[in-house]
């Protein structure tokens, strides 16, 4: 008991404490208000840091197993390897756990060396026994909550027939309503590239965020709203009924072709080509800036084969809808990356029916290039998702 008891004490320091504040107010407040890279990564700092903490504390005698355990479930849990895992999770939990594939994240991996190394040098401050068994209680709902998926209504709405609904109209008319239910342009793009609203944190309730696209060729409308909290689906619902009633009501004539209530996100389909590159001896820098420099070609020749459209922030090529304001919720992306000199990464995923063909045809023109480029035996391809 007394192991136990000076265990949970060993919580209370002020860097533990710290990162755990940091992680939850980054979740919860900042990044639904700001929404951009470093909210993006800074839970992954805060929470690697923290979880290491957390484990060290608890296990002080494992504390070295336990952030080599921790390094290999983050880095599994980020990449294409996790899908099924997360199929399976979602299909027995309450509730639906859902991540963006984003290597970039792996750059927080070093806070958890830094934290294993710094966690028996920590003092905790004297906190009374119920706040130490809160901050037991509080760490794990902390280091899950972001993986929940929020409710969700997703919907495509057919203007074809209405003449006076062009694109800086339609624009006018859903600037207004999202400022109805307290969002505020967030990705203040046109419609056509997608346009996304963030909640104003300033006023009380309201759904999360909401996205919408205008596809100028075929005249659909395309959003998607999202929210979180108990009152997550009556806020969605409720914005989504003013969005059809009030469109309709605007321009007669407009149709819903589509929609979709639920709280599970869309089933992804991707494909990664690994390439090996030669590690006999010593790997040159010169071999290996001149692979990723053929791998860069490339990529760029089946952009431009493909139609693909460059994002301004992140490397990644895409097409179709925008679902929220990370550059990779689109209906299909393309990322290219390295994970050392000697092993380069393209990834295709797709999240609807809409562009299976193109993700197709993508991927088996990346075959025959990649091969061509680098020979077939230093290529594998990995297909997640089933067709």
């Amino acid at each position: 008991m007394l192991v136990r008891s000076t265990r949970l004490e060993s919580l209370a320091s002020p860097a533990f404490m710290a990162a755990l504040a940091l992680l939850v107010l980054n979740d919860f407040v900042l990044k639904p208000l700001f929404h951009n890279a470093l909210t993006g990564k800074l839970s992954d700092f805060a929470g690697l840091f923290a979880l290491t903490l957390f484990v060290a504390n608890l296990w002080p005698s494992h504390r070295r197993v336990g952030a080599w355990a921790i390094i290999a479930a983050f880095a599994f849990w980020k990449t294409s390897y996790a899908d099924s895992l997360i199929a399976l999770l979602s299909s027995v939990s309450p509730v639906a756990f859902v991540r963006t594939v984003d290597l970039t994240d792996l750059v927080a991996l070093p806070m958890v060396p830094l934290a294993a190394w710094v966690a028996p040098k920590l003092k905790p401050w004297p906190l009374p026994r119920a706040l130490q068994v809160g901050l037991a209680a509080l760490a794990p709902l902390a280091f899950t909550a972001t993986s929940s998926m929020p409710q969700t209504v997703r919907s495509t709405l057919d203007v074809s027939t209405v003449v006076v609904a062009d694109e800086a109209v339609l624009q006018a008319f859903f600037d207004e309503v999202a400022l109805e239910h307290g969002l505020r342009c967030f990705e203040c793009d046109a419609l056509g590239e997608g346009r996304v609203y963030s909640r104003d944190y300033s006023l009380e309730g309201g759904p999360s965020d909401l996205t919408v696209n205008l596809d100028v060729e075929r005249r659909q409308v395309f959003y998607t709203t999202s929210g979180h909290g108990r009152k997550g689906r009556e806020n969605v619902r409720q914005l989504s009924e003013d969005i059809r009633a009030g469109i309709q009501q605007q321009f007669p004539g407009v149709t819903a072709i589509e929609f979709s209530e639920d709280r599970d996100p869309l089933e992804e389909h991707s494909t990664t080509f690994a390439i090996e590159l030669p590690t006999t001896g010593a790997l040159s820098v010169e071999t290996a800036e001149q692979a990723k420099r053929m791998l860069s070609e490339i990529v760029e020749d089946v952009v431009r084969t493909h139609g693909l459209r460059a994002d301004d922030e992140a490397l990644v090529y895409y097409a179709g809808r925008r679902f929220g304001a990370s550059a990779y919720d689109r209906d299909l992306i393309l990322t290219p990356f390295s994970m050392t000199n000697s092993r380069l990464r393209v990834r295709v995923a797709r999240q609807t029916e809409n562009y299976a063909v193109q993700y197709a045809a993508i991927n088996e023109d990346l075959a025959v290039r990649l091969a061509a480029a680098f020979g077939s035996t230093a290529v594998t391809r990995e297909d997640f998702g089933s067709d």
